[in-house]
């Protein structure tokens, strides 16, 4: 999990590329549906295999932070413009 946060954190800040949203959370989402039949793999009875969860947990927690780090920073950085700008009616001194 860790691993995969701070790797998605350096991809964030290191490619900078469009659509960034999606593909980090289309990442996740396939992570997620492949652990899911890895775990009902387990459930059947066959013996589990430790890198795949690490895999599948690294996939999912890169796409999930990839998704975000960016973008919320964007977010944060856009809500602080618009709370230091002045009120309608008003020019700024």
């Amino acid at each position: 999990m860790w691993i995969g946060i701070t790797l998605g954190i350096a991809l964030g800040v290191a490619v900078t590329f469009r659509h960034r949203w999606s593909v980090g959370m289309g990442a996740s989402v396939l992570g997620l549906a492949l652990s899911e039949a890895d775990h009902l793999r387990e459930e059947s009875g066959r013996p589990g295999w430790p890198w795949v969860r690490f895999v599948l947990g690294l996939i999912v927690f890169l796409g999930l932070t990839t998704a975000i780090s960016q973008d919320t920073l964007a977010l944060l950085v856009a809500g602080l413009r618009r709370l230091r700008r002045s009120p309608p009616g008003r020019g700024r001194v």
